[in-house]
């Protein structure tokens, strides 16, 4: 349907794949994208490595969830970390979720929605400054990575496509800063209940201080 079209062209939703060593990001134009190792039949992302079967698995949009399918490939089809059944029907795709194909790693990504809210970038800038202590990661890359997410894009996808960092570095980051921003968040909203038990304690405590001395 031409709404589920312009949806998937707003969101630009990207595959960054890294084959053989080497890094791309492939968009996705259409839905549902075949992914094999050859453009045949109706293969529409190729990934050429030994590993990927000849259609090995489905990547769909149905307006509102991104959503991947395994199609039988003999070396498996993994999204966020759980392998996937063949026929097991569709499993949602987040964006920044680790997917891999057989052997080869691929990071999704892709835009936000008009007012989503917490928008996908929202802990970008936590996990550039986590990957500092990362000493396989050049800190130029990282530079140029904050500069490419000040300018609109995407760090991650910078990062994996420019060979900078592996997908599960980007994403073990992102989770770290993600976690961290739920805890600051919770710290700020038990200081207040803190603070004024806090106070009553101390009252509680002069009052009996008080009390003491006036007996004494």
């Amino acid at each position: 349907p031409a709404a589920v079209q312009a949806a998937l062209a707003a969101l630009r939703p990207r595959l960054v794949l890294v084959v053989k060593k080497t890094g791309r990001s492939e968009t996705l134009h259409s839905s549902p994208a075949r992914i094999g190792r050859v453009r045949a039949g109706d293969v529409t992302l190729t990934i050429e490595d030994e590993g990927v079967s000849s259609r090995h698995a489905e990547l769909g949009f149905d307006g509102q969830m991104f959503h991947i399918e395994d199609l039988g490939g003999k070396n498996g089809t993994w999204a966020g970390g759980t392998r996937l059944v063949a026929g097991g029907g569709r499993v949602e795709v987040k964006c920044d979720m680790h997917l891999r194909f057989g052997t080869v790693d691929a990071l999704f990504v892709r835009d936000a929605r008009t007012g989503e809210t917490p928008a996908p970038g929202a802990h970008y800038a936590a996990a550039l400054e986590l990957l500092q202590a990362d000493a396989s990661i050049a800190k130029e890359k990282l530079r140029e990575a904050e500069r490419h997410m000040q300018s609109g894009g995407h760090p991650g996808e910078f990062l994996v496509a420019a060979g900078a960092a592996t997908v599960e570095q980007w994403c073990g980051a992102l989770e770290r800063a993600r976690l961290r921003g739920m805890l600051r968040a919770d710290a700020r909203a038990g200081a207040g209940p803190r603070m004024v038990w806090i106070l009553g304690a101390a009252l509680v405590a002069a009052l009996a201080v008080i009390g003491w001395l006036v007996l004494k």
